[in-house]
């Protein structure tokens, strides 16, 4: 989810309405549904489908099975960060770490 509209590749109006609720058991609506591209922290862009724009979102949310779909074999949590594990195309490991 993200309150980018900036982001988005593909863009398709919601044609039944669709609310999130946030953390604070706020509401908000979902205007659109579409793909965005992604520029991961080794350079490789990729894209995420079906990524809901909320325009009163504050902050984007990326789901975990959004994150380990496209070959990402595992993320592990920590106090302050996370790290994605996965295999680029050569086969070769690599590690993303995330704040």
């Amino acid at each position: 989810m993200t309150s980018r509209m900036d982001w988005f590749q593909e863009y398709k109006p919601m044609t039944t309405s669709l609310i999130v609720y946030m953390g604070d058991d706020t509401k908000s609506h979902v205007a659109n549904v579409g793909t965005i591209l992604i520029q991961l922290s080794i350079g490789q862009i990729t894209n995420v489908t079906y990524v809901m724009h909320v325009p009163t979102l504050k902050k984007n949310l990326l789901p975990i099975n959004k994150a380990t779909n496209k070959g990402h074999s595992s993320m592990e949590f920590f106090n302050n960060h996370c790290v994605i594990k996965s295999m680029d195309q050569n086969g070769k490991k690599i590690v993303f770490h995330c704040q």
